[in-house]
């Protein structure tokens, strides 16, 4: 095994803020059945993080093009996590992730979706179109993508 490099990390948040909600929730309960707090932690920052660290660190193309595609995938699957167990309506993120496929450099300036893309009634291409929650995202084949942070 090569040498490591050692990371420590504090963060002291205000008691009521929702910082401190968050991390009390992944240090109290239990994220996965068979996979440790610490792994789930850095699967979450590799998700959403690792291609960007490649990209700037010089990874060779086809490393973070394959981690580019395994964070989108493990995004997807955490998106389709939380739509079926919050029971969100799965029409008002279609719209706003067909806009997003479409128009990208726009919908990178906020991390708000905007208000007319959550009323599918005014941006539904056919009126009267059902966009009840059970379309799902295509997600088949996803979970052959790893997610993994430890490095090939």
């Amino acid at each position: 095994m090569g040498k490591r490099k050692d990371f420590r990390w504090r963060y002291q948040p205000p008691s009521n803020s929702s910082a401190a909600l968050l991390l009390s929730y992944i240090q109290e309960h239990e994220l996965h059945p068979t996979v440790s707090r610490r792994e789930m932690i850095m699967n979450a920052l590799t998700a959403y993080y690792l291609p960007l660290a490649y990209s700037v660190f010089g990874r060779d193309r086809e490393k973070l093009e394959r981690a580019a595609y395994d964070s989108i995938f493990a995004l997807l699957r955490q998106i389709d996590r939380l739509i079926t167990e919050l029971d969100l309506e799965r029409s008002k993120l279609s719209i706003y992730a067909a806009n997003l496929i479409h128009t990208p450099s726009e919908n990178l300036q906020t991390n708000q979706i905007p208000e007319q893309q959550l009323n599918p009634a005014v941006n539904s291409n056919h009126p009267g179109e059902n966009n009840n929650h059970q379309d799902k995202f295509n997600l088949n084949g996803l979970s052959g993508f790893r997610t993994s942070y430890q490095d090939d």
